[in-house]
C-alpha cells in the first residue's frame, strides 16, 4: 500500500506539474492573443494612414503635372524671356543689325555724295566740251 501511496504521490506531483504547465502557457496564451490583438489594431491604423497618404500622393501628383503643364504653356509663351541663350544671341543679332544699318546710311550717304560729286565733274566735263571746240 505505500508503494501505491508513493506512487499516487508522483502522479499527483506530475499532475499538478502538468497543470500548473498547462496553466503557465493558458497564460502567455492569453496576453499572446491580447498582443496579437493589439498588433493588429496597429497594422489597420497603418493600412488607413497608408491608403489616405497615397490619396493625398496621387492628387499631390495630379497638382504637379497640371502646374508642369501650366509651365511649360507659360515657358512656350514667354519666348525669349526664359531661355537666356536665346535671349543673348538675339541681343546681339539686333546690335549686329544696328550696327550694319548705320553702315548702310553711312554707305548710302557716301554714295550720294559720289553721285553729286561725279555730276558735278561731268557739268564741267559738258561745259569744258563747248569751250574746247
Amino acid at each position: 500500500m505505500t508503494e501505491r501511496n508513493e506512487e499516487l504521490c508522483i502522479l499527483k506531483t506530475k499532475v499538478a506539474c502538468s497543470v500548473q504547465g498547462i496553466s503557465h502557457v493558458k497564460e502567455k496564451l492569453h496576453f499572446m492573443q491580447i498582443e496579437n490583438k493589439a498588433k493588429h489594431t496597429q497594422l489597420a491604423k497603418a493600412d488607413t494612414l497608408v491608403a489616405l497618404k497615397r490619396e493625398v500622393l496621387t492628387r499631390t501628383r495630379q497638382v504637379r503635372d497640371g502646374l508642369r503643364a501650366d509651365n511649360l504653356k507659360l515657358q512656350q509663351r514667354c519666348g525669349l524671356l526664359g531661355n537666356t541663350t536665346l535671349l543673348r544671341d538675339f541681343e546681339e543679332k539686333v546690335d549686329t543689325s544696328e550696327c550694319l544699318q548705320q553702315r548702310l546710311e553711312m554707305l548710302k550717304r557716301r554714295h550720294a555724295e559720289l553721285i553729286l560729286k561725279c555730276a558735278g565733274v561731268k557739268q564741267k566735263i559738258e561745259q569744258s566740251k563747248p569751250e574746247s571746240q
